[in-house]
């Protein structure tokens, strides 16, 4: 099975990615609109409830709250349920929204997300019932360790640099983030374990052929003062190279199935030719260029730089894989 395939399966169950073993880190993901918020799972490590309970904190995946196109799952003592969105709304701390659990309409409340000044979700505020008091959770912050970690392990953004379109090749980046959006919006937050690595290739075989050719001359010599005339051989030798060039885009992944099992899957991409477009509105932090990566295997594959000419992600088919602070 290909890791396209398996991504594919993985898609049909939105719910998978929920309650996953883990922190979520409020430095994991910047939220810059509504759309930014579908498949992903927030995680929290505390929660207070003012004037009746001060902050307390719990093992990771007690409490998780995942947002979907049209639900709310949320995983918790007294609170699991899932919860229909009415609507999500922008304002001036981050985001509002309205739910209604699905079993029960008279469970009417929201959810409030606080973002900080750099987009990234800092506490939950969750709400059930209109009778019941808010619940504010609390986002991990991402120990040291773990930071200077990753920093040197996975891709940055504005740290890979692709000058022109044929400086693509021996360039490796390491994803942050893989979003599959077959069926429902799945964000997944990627670790180290998973081995996770996009690498452009260039191959370069050199095809030597050898080929003997004979030919009859006649030769005349002076032999004591007499002309003769005799047939000689002669042999020629002709060599011929032929350069060939393949071009590649290799994905390699450690795939854990839901029994516990993993594979260590690599997926190859034969890049026929490539084809540059830019939006010449798109500012130096935005996703201004775009190489499509023509390939036989998928219908559409392609390349995202920012403004610096820095990848910042890479599309293939209905995955998208991106760089750390994206």
């Amino acid at each position: 099975m290909t890791l396209y395939r398996l991504l594919l399966l993985i898609s049909l169950f939105p719910c998978l990615s929920f309650g996953q073993e883990g922190f979520s880190y409020i430095s994991d993901r910047r939220f810059y609109g509504p759309e930014s918020l579908v498949g992903y799972d927030f995680r929290p490590e505390s929660y207070e409830i003012r004037d009746v309970q001060q902050e307390t904190k719990f093992t990771s995946g007690t409490y998780s709250f995942g947002i979907t196109t049209n639900n709310l799952y949320v995983a918790g003592p007294k609170i699991q349920g899932v919860y229909n969105i009415n609507e999500i709304n922008t304002t001036e701390y981050g985001f509002f929204v309205k739910i209604i659990n699905a079993r029960d309409a008279r469970l009417q409340g929201h959810l409030k997300l606080i973002i900080n000044s750099r987009a990234e979700v800092e506490a939950l505020i969750f709400k059930r019932s209109p009778d019941e008091d808010e619940m504010i959770f609390y986002q991990k912050i991402i120990p040291k360790r773990v930071l200077a970690f990753e920093k040197t392990y996975f891709s940055d953004w504005g740290e890979v640099l692709v000058p022109h379109v044929d400086s693509l090749w021996g360039t490796e980046v390491r994803p942050f983030f893989r979003v599959h959006s077959g069926g429902q919006t799945i964000q997944e937050r990627l670790h180290a374990s998973d081995s996770t690595v996009i690498t452009f290739v260039e191959e370069i075989f050199i095809d030597e052929k050898v080929k003997v050719k004979e030919s009859e001359e006649e030769v005349k010599e002076m032999i004591e003062g007499e002309v003769v005339i005799s047939d000689t051989t002669m042999v020629d030798t002709i060599v011929t190279v032929k350069e060939t060039i393949l071009h590649k885009m290799l994905v390699r992944s450690i795939v854990t199935y839901t029994d516990g099992t993993t594979e260590d899957v690599t997926d190859v991409f034969e890049i026929k030719r490539m084809v540059e477009r830019e939006d010449e509105q798109a500012g130096k932090f935005d996703e201004r260029f775009q190489i499509e990566l023509v390939c036989p295997k998928e219908e559409n594959v392609y390349l995202y730089l920012s403004g610096d000419r820095t990848v910042s992600s890479i599309e293939i088919g209905n995955q998208v894989y991106q760089v750390r602070g994206y």
